[in-house]
């Protein structure tokens, strides 16, 4: 009799051991999705800050909406680029033409963001800049349909 309890003791134990682990492994996996819906959350909301200002220079690259084109990379570079590994992950062509067009912008304003009348007029009339806002503009209005 004592062996009876003995087994069931341990077949109980390795229900209880297989039942704890398949719970964890429920867990591991959610909080994968929960980072993963939160990664694509942040990347939408940063989307959703440049697209006005990309979408603007888009339809009319002036020097007023150069200035502002330039404002908003400088709000949000850093979290563009903090970003960049996620974004790869997500739209590799995104996060290509991002890098690009943040380079393409420092190298223009020597690093300072800043744009004045003269640096406005030579973004708005720059075939690179224009080239990668049109191809920006679209990808991101993309996303942002398939993600809002």
């Amino acid at each position: 009799m004592d062996i009876d309890f003995a087994l069931w003791g341990f077949i109980l134990g390795a229900v209880g051991v297989v039942l704890s682990s398949i719970l964890t492994a429920q867990q591991i996996i959610e909080r994968i999705r929960a980072k993963s819906g939160e990664r694509i959350g942040k990347i939408t909301e940063l989307l959703q800050g440049i697209y006005g200002p990309i979408r603007d220079f888009a339809g009319s690259p002036t020097p007023e909406t150069a200035g502002r084109l330039v404002e908003s990379v400088r709000k949000t570079m850093n979290q563009i680029l903090g970003l960049e590994p996620t974004f790869r992950k997500i739209s590799p062509e995104l996060a290509r033409d991002l890098t690009e067009f943040i380079q393409v912008i420092r190298m223009m304003t020597d690093g300072q963001f800043q744009a004045d009348l003269p640096m406005e007029i030579e973004i708005a009339g720059n075939s690179q800049v224009r080239k990668l806002i049109s191809t920006l503009s679209k990808d991101i209005e993309n996303w942002l349909s398939d993600h809002t």
